[in-house]
């Protein structure tokens, strides 16, 4: 790994355990067994390697997601999808769990309902300014995430390609095209 990828990782461990506000440059150096000044080289402070965290799962999410929401809304699964929702999760999910958590970063999620709303709107064609639509969306994102959630913690008994063969009525059900 680089030096970079060891101070990222160190933040992680750090940060599933204590709050932002609480985690010091030092504390995460000593961790990750770099000289303080190391960290500068990458990040301006703890804030600016969040948001760069972030964004680098914001960029994937919105590489994939209208992939799966197309195979969502015409009602079949495409070739691949699990392997590559396996991979973005394996990758992900543990830092999306932390962000999510106890304390995670109230911004980051609303980031993410955001993007998920915005391809959602794109790919089903749902109007934005609409109060019904914007429940509904409202509600299948926070379902989803829910969901997502306990698929990961419980990844040994359901796989992706099941959990989205539930989904799929689901959606389909909230989002019919007219």
């Amino acid at each position: 790994m680089t030096t970079k990828e060891n101070i990222i990782e160190a933040f992680w461990k750090i940060y599933a355990h204590k709050p932002l506000e609480k985690i010091t440059i030092q504390e995460l150096m000593d961790k990750a067994g770099y000289h303080r000044s190391v960290f500068y080289v990458y990040f301006k402070d703890i804030y600016d390697l969040l948001e760069q965290e972030e964004n680098d799962i914001i960029d994937k999410l919105n590489e994939i997601l209208p992939y799966i929401f197309y195979s969502i809304k015409n009602n079949h699964i495409l070739p691949n999808i699990d392997t590559k929702i396996y991979n973005l999760f394996k990758e992900n999910f543990p830092k999306v769990n932390i962000l999510f958590g106890i304390h995670g970063d109230l911004s980051f999620i609303f980031k993410v309902k955001k993007l998920f709303a915005k391809i959602l709107c794109d790919i089903m064609q749902l109007p934005t300014n609409d109060y019904k639509t914007n429940l509904a969306i409202e509600f299948f994102i926070n379902g989803h995430f829910s969901a997502l959630l306990y698929l990961y913690k419980h990844s040994n008994k359901i796989n992706l390609v099941d959990y989205l063969k539930i989904i799929i009525p689901i959606f389909n059900t909230l989002f019919k095209q007219k």
